[in-house]
């Protein structure tokens, strides 16, 4: 099993989506929250799950879609690789 490793910047825009939903509706603001972490968690026994993005010649960038919202991320290592959302 990968580990999932959150940068700082990543883990500022997911409090940054959760607050901008969350003037709208709290409840769907934590579970669009939720429903991201959720996926990206996946990532630990998937890593290469995502799909890779169009025009970048690396195949260790890829991107996670999770409703409206695309999570970016890279995978690091080898066989127990690590997804690093961006």
């Amino acid at each position: 099993m990968a580990e999932v490793i959150w940068t700082p910047d990543a883990l500022d825009d997911l409090v940054g989506i959760e607050i901008h939903i969350a003037r709208y509706s709290r409840q769907y603001s934590v579970a669009i929250s939720d429903r991201i972490q959720d996926a990206v968690q996946m990532l630990s026994e998937f890593p290469e799950m995502g799909r890779l993005i169009p025009g970048f010649h690396s195949r260790n960038i890829r991107q996670l879609i999770v409703r409206n919202y695309v999570v970016v991320y890279r995978v690091v290592g080898d066989a127990g690789r690590a997804a690093q959302p961006l």
